[in-house]
């Protein structure tokens, strides 16, 4: 069996004036780590963390060593999908390998982990014609043709196991009948969509993609798979997904630390849909 912890969207440096869902408790960051840290080992069997991306607000050398060091107080391994905010300068990805090259295997921030029950690709969304750099503008989706030939070409090769997929903008909105809406929000560009969907489509072994950006526990279909989004996990009430994959499937819930940190965290009720509907919070498949 493996059993992993996916989170998302941690945005430290940031601060109540960057964008959220929720009230953002950042400056409190060590002190939910300290507390996912004491879950994991009442639990036990967690192998690894991986970051959904989105790990600091401003990829600045300082910030990218703050939250390094600060993740590196968990007793596990941790990986990152690097998101748009973590891209946000031009020699971020050189930052990046600077100071926390550990969190990409290999030193590359594509790549794949082979776990006992599964292949966990993890794939940088890009933004724009400059690779790894996202301008600050309303962020736009994409992934390069060299990126999805590579990333077939890995789940080609890993034919007849389970195999999952993480990339920091999911393949959807957060759907309408989720938040009330009459149209699906932060939804990614098109192209973007149709690129999973086929992948999605064209290899059934890719049964789940793990996306965050959005700040919501989201999910839904995708070819004969799913895919998902976890909500921030800086902000109320501090949730992340624990997943584990054995011989005989996949179970996906959610769990929050809200009563398990040491201070009264304030929650918007307005916002609750942030926190998804029973459909949108746990996942069991059977193989």
């Amino acid at each position: 069996m493996t059993r992993l912890i996916y989170l998302s969207d941690s945005h430290h440096g940031g601060g109540p004036q960057g964008y959220h869902r929720q009230p953002p408790y950042i400056e409190r960051l060590p002190q939910l780590i300290a507390a996912l840290e004491l879950w994991m080992r009442q639990q036990g069997g967690i192998e690894l963390v991986l970051h959904g991306g989105d790990m600091v607000e401003w990829a600045e050398a300082d910030l990218i060593a703050r939250a390094v060091g600060d993740w590196a107080a968990l007793s596990v391994p941790v990986y990152l999908a690097l998101g748009n905010h973590d891209l946000n300068t031009p020699d971020a990805l050189d930052l990046w390998r600077k100071f926390g090259g550990h969190l990409f295997p290999g030193g590359e921030p594509a790549f794949t982990l082979d776990l006992d029950d599964c292949l966990l690709h993890v794939v940088p969304t890009q933004w724009g014609t400059r690779p790894f750099f996202w301008d600050g503008a309303h962020p736009h989706a994409c992934l390069y043709p060299e990126q999805l030939a590579e990333l077939e070409a890995r789940i080609a090769g890993g034919y007849g196991i389970p195999q999952f997929l993480c990339c920091h903008s999911a393949p959807r909105g957060v759907p309408a009948a989720q938040t009330g809406a009459d149209h699906d929000d932060d939804a990614p560009p098109e192209a973007y969509s149709e690129a999973l969907d086929d992948l999605a489509t064209a290899y059934p072994d890719l049964l789940l993609i793990l996306s965050g950006h959005s700040h919501c526990n989201s999910l839904g279909d995708l070819g004969e798979g799913h895919w998902l989004t976890a909500s921030s996990f800086s902000e109320s009430p501090f949730e992340f997904k624990d997943i584990e994959i054995s011989d005989e499937g996949l179970t996906v819930r959610t769990v929050s630390l809200f009563h398990e940190v040491g201070w009264r965290a304030a929650y918007d009720f307005d916002a609750a849909y942030a926190q998804g509907r029973p459909c949108d919070r746990q996942l069991t498949l059977t193989w």
